[in-house]
C-alpha cells in the first residue's frame, strides 16, 4: 500500500486531487511504501483532507447528490490533530444547521 493509498482508504470519497496537494504541502511522497514509521505523518495529512473535505460545498445535478456530515468530519480531523498536539488546527464543531428544498 503506498502512502496516497493510505491517506484514500480513510476518506469516504475519492479525494485524489486533494490527497496530491496535502502530500506535496506536507513533503511527503505519495508512491512511497507505507509503513509504521511513517504513520503519524499520514495521520496528520489525512486529517488536513478531513478538515478540507468538511468545508466543501455539497454538490446536486439532476439525480446526483453528494453531501458529506460535516460535523463528523470535523470531529475525526480534531481527534487526529489533537493526538498529534497540532492543537492550532482544531476546528470549533458548532451545531449544523440544515434547511431542506421544499417541493
Amino acid at each position: 500500500m503506498t502512502n496516497k493509498e493510505a491517506i484514500q482508504s480513510s476518506l469516504p470519497v475519492d479525494a485524489s486531487d486533494l490527497i496530491d496537494k496535502l502530500l506535496i504541502d506536507q513533503s511527503i511522497t505519495g508512491s512511497d511504501t507505507y509503513t509504521a514509521s511513517n504513520k503519524d505523518s499520514i495521520e496528520i495529512a489525512t486529517a488536513y483532507c478531513l478538515k478540507a473535505l468538511a468545508f466543501t460545498n455539497n454538490f446536486k445535478e439532476g439525480g446526483l447528490a453528494i453531501s458529506f456530515n460535516t460535523g463528523e468530519l470535523i470531529k475525526q480531523a480534531n481527534l487526529i490533530f489533537k493526538k498529534h498536539n497540532l492543537t492550532t488546527e482544531v476546528v470549533e464543531e458548532k451545531a449544523q444547521i440544515k434547511f431542506d428544498q421544499l417541493p
